[in-house]
């Protein structure tokens, strides 16, 4: 989304933001807190695990979670209709531009974060920057499941339950498996997996099984996630589906072996 956004946000001016009827939660902070950064350009455009970062001139940032279903949209004003299906919060900038999060569950979110913080709240590392000595502190601090550790966006930020699964398949690690109990070498595999995993999806557009969003292509080469039942693309083991961390959870047993004695939570 960064990628397509980007080029066409760059240098605009903003003028207001506005929310729509019915979606109040989704833009957080008062009205006068969002009229104060009239007139700000944009600077550029960041990423931080899950989040858009829009950076203002003045120091602010205007960060966009889309969350499920939600995604930035960037058109001219007489475009709206046709762009935008649902239109929950529409930032109005000069040249007749508009930026819209277009959201059909409404649960994405536009915050402002305060002049010289350059990340959202409760976020760890980004997964994609984060070092193997660093993903190793994080999860070697918790006795959770690899799953539940990779999840929690305060200790590696832009992981979410599908990347997670193909991850941990690539490398070979049972969702299951105590976080604490990675070797140094299963930390390094790990953070290949990751990177590698994000990587592509980032190269295809996304990875969406949901109507709401039209866009990404990367569900067509998921190894594991969605493929209950199916053959394992590396060993011909049949798939299967459990809950780890409360979420669906799709493991090879050949490949991920069941980790011994008592797993994470």
């Amino acid at each position: 989304m960064r990628r397509q956004c980007a080029p066409l946000l760059k240098g605009r001016r903003l003028d207001r933001v506005m929310v729509a009827k019915g979606s109040a939660a989704q833009l957080v902070g008062g009205c006068a807190k969002w009229t104060a950064l009239r007139d700000q350009r944009l600077t550029r455009l960041d990423r931080h695990g899950k989040w858009l970062l829009l950076r203002l001139h003045g120091g602010t940032t205007i960060a966009v979670h889309p969350r499920m279903s939600g995604r930035l949209v960037v058109c001219a004003a007489n475009e709206l209709a046709t762009a935008a299906a649902h239109p929950r919060v529409v930032m109005r900038l000069d040249a007749d531009r508009l930026a819209v999060l277009n959201d059909p569950r409404r649960f994405g979110r536009v915050i402002q974060l305060p002049r010289g913080t350059s990340t959202p709240p409760r976020t760890g590392p980004d997964a994609l920057c984060i070092s193997r000595s660093a993903l190793g502190e994080s999860l070697g601090a918790t006795s959770r499941s690899l799953k539940a550790a990779l999840l929690d966006q305060a200790l590696v930020a832009g992981i979410g339950n599908i990347y997670a699964d193909e991850a941990l398949w690539l490398s070979r690690l049972h969702p299951g498996r105590r976080a604490d109990s990675l070797s140094s070498a299963e930390v390094t595999e790990l953070r290949t997996a990751l990177r590698r995993v994000l990587l592509g999806g980032i190269a295809r557009g996304g990875t969406s099984f949901d109507s709401g969003y039209v866009g990404g292509r990367n569900q067509r080469h998921l190894a594991v996630y969605g493929r209950s039942g199916l053959p394992c693309r590396r060993c011909g083991t049949m798939l299967s589906e459990s809950k780890v961390a409360g979420r669906t959870t799709v493991v090879c047993a050949a490949c991920q072996k069941t980790p011994r004695g008592r797993g994470g939570r």
